[in-house]
């Protein structure tokens, strides 16, 4: 059974709280994939319980992130619904009052009221928007070139992480779209798309720690047991000696 059988079987069952059933958990596709990479070649894929348990974790933290991200998105409206009161000049005065006033950094408020602006402009969908705020102001700072580019290539997606958006920011926009075709078109059809590659080179490069951790561990062991072995071997020899001489 693969491992969206797995996760399926594994949170069939609900379970039983304080206040009556639990609603279902259900792990999203894109967390599958990541779960299986992560612990490829171990015995926790084939753990139901482990499995279950590492899914209700993911779920919590991301209904988490979602209400977070929820908050900062009406802080900002209303950050944007303040800003038409005031003049240029009196809006960033206030915006220096930063903590002491607004209980926000001036830097922290820019970056609210650009990710709500971008959201409510419909220039950012809401269910696309990455779960840390930071990452998704990065993307309030795309080109509308490469905000496409970056819609076309899957980059729009809660799970995004802040280097993935940051390394795409840096491409020069002659590589993220040629001759006003988006490059991931360009990328299907054979040419190798970076970003997705350094995602998996990030997947080959934890299971190859991974994989030297155990091999060290092996090879300690290994050692161990060579040395007892010749301990043991030069204990018999002495013996045999000793048993020849007396006799």
């Amino acid at each position: 059974m693969n491992l969206e059988g797995k996760l399926g079987v594994a949170l069939a069952a609900p379970d039983r709280q304080a206040h009556g059933i639990r609603d279902l958990e259900v792990a999203d596709e894109a967390f599958a994939n990541a779960f299986r990479a992560h612990f490829a070649g171990s015995s926790v894929l084939a753990d139901r319980d482990k499995v279950r348990a590492a899914t209700i974790l993911r779920n919590s933290l991301k209904r988490g992130a979602e209400r977070q991200l929820d908050a900062i998105i009406e802080m900002g409206r209303a950050l944007m619904r303040a800003e038409t009161v005031f003049t240029k000049q009196e809006w960033n005065h206030l915006l220096e009052g930063g903590p002491k006033l607004l209980g926000l950094p001036k830097n922290t408020a820019s970056m609210y009221r650009a990710i709500a602006r971008d959201i409510d402009a419909g220039r950012l969908p809401r269910a696309l928007c990455p779960e840390s705020f930071s990452t998704a102001y990065v993307l309030t700072t795309y080109e509308e070139d490469r905000l496409e580019a970056a819609k076309d290539r899957g980059l729009l997606r809660p799970t995004v992480t802040r280097r993935e958006v940051e390394e795409f920011k840096r491409l020069p926009i002659e590589e993220v779209r040629v001759g006003g075709v988006p490059a991931a078109m360009k990328y299907e059809e054979g040419t190798p798309d970076p970003v997705r590659l350094r995602g998996e080179e990030q997947q080959l490069a934890r299971r190859e720690r991974k994989l030297l951790d155990e091999l060290s561990r092996v090879q300690q062991r290994l050692s161990a047991v060579r040395e007892t072995l010749g301990t043991i071997s030069g204990v018999r020899q002495t013996r045999q000696k000793a048993a020849v001489i007396s006799a």
